[in-house]
């Protein structure tokens, strides 16, 4: 009764063969169009390929709508050094061979580091010529664009590809995000490596169970936690000692576990880069650990009196939960 209602609950929240076959066909054609923007606008970056999805669609975990597929757009990083903390990398900024990409004027100071914040706004600027009826505005690292006919977005994310001379693992610089000049270390394709081998161990159940965290916190936990915090705390949460039986298993240790790494700094599932909590107030992580403790709370009450099957009160507790349509 339970996993029927859950899996009914899946079908609601999850997308569609048409909306992930559509999310493919238009990040292929934006990035087409920015490909070429060079020939139009002499002052836009060079592209090099390598693009790729990444973010909750690409690591299956995404929920309706299907507001922000991410798209990683490689720039040109010919003759670039790459920075960290003020030190000087042994390693190559990707890029096609041939020296005078634009974002090399791209500059905010005197060491002529390139300014994300500039190459973000130039990706705007570009974006919204090209869909001048669309909504295009900077979403964090990214920029947005609100494809209405499809009723889909696209994030897309200007990155340079870093590759480490030393044989350690490839990685990311994307910007910032706000008003900051800097770029961040990230490798979107270790933490879909990650989510996919979690999923696997966990015999195809851990994505799913992602998927129902998300959507619980978006109707009771009032979209207090981004979509990759929730996905760093699950795998952190459910972990890689003891297989998650069935859906509601998966998400009563949610519950259970993840009030410790939501109370800490949540380290990024990568190890790349800093906490993915920083966002978050003190007010919402106190707020999200107290509808934690309360969802946990309707799994463990005995049952009343008017409930005398074992299967209805936990399909009385998930309706606490997951509202009082679960299961109807």
């Amino acid at each position: 009764m339970v996993q029927a209602a859950f899996d009914k609950l899946l079908g609601t929240i999850g997308l569609s063969a048409s909306q992930k076959s559509q999310g493919s066909t238009s990040h292929q054609y934006v990035r087409g169009l920015l490909d070429k923007k060079w020939q139009s606008d002499s002052s836009f970056p060079w592209l090099v390929e390598g693009d790729f999805l990444s973010g909750s669609y690409a690591r299956g975990t995404k929920i309706h709508p299907l507001n922000d597929i991410d798209v990683m757009v490689v720039l040109d990083g010919t003759g670039l050094t790459a920075f960290d903390k003020g030190q000087t990398l042994n390693a190559e900024v990707r890029g096609a061979g041939t020296a005078g990409s634009p974002v090399n004027s791209y500059t905010y100071n005197q060491f002529g580091h390139i300014s994300s914040k500039m190459v973000l706004e130039k990706f705007h600027d570009a974006l919204k010529e090209t869909y001048p009826n669309s909504e295009i505005k900077k979403h964090g690292q990214a920029v947005n664009v609100w494809l209405d006919s499809y009723q889909l977005g696209l994030d897309i994310v200007p990155c340079f590809h870093i590759m480490p001379r030393d044989g350690r693992r490839d990685f990311y610089y994307i910007p910032a995000g706000g008003d900051q000049h800097t770029w961040l270390s990230t490798n979107p394709k270790i933490d879909k490596e990650i989510v996919d081998a979690m999923d696997t161990f966990h015999d195809g159940k851990f994505k799913p169970v992602v998927r129902l965290l998300k959507h619980w916190n978006e109707v009771h936990n009032a979209s207090r936690l981004e979509s990759y915090h929730i996905e760093t705390v699950a795998v952190y949460a459910l972990g890689w000692e003891q297989k998650i039986t069935d859906h509601a298993d998966g998400v009563r240790r949610f519950f259970s576990n993840a009030g410790i790494h939501l109370q800490n700094p949540c380290p990024d599932m990568t190890q790349l880069g800093g906490p993915v909590d920083t966002y978050l107030s003190q007010e919402a992580r106190q707020a999200t650990v107290q509808k934690l403790r309360e969802a946990l709370q309707h799994l463990t009450t005995p049952p009343s009196a008017g409930l005398i099957t074992l299967p209805a009160h936990q399909l009385g507790g998930w309706r606490k939960i997951y509202g009082v349509s679960f299961g109807v």
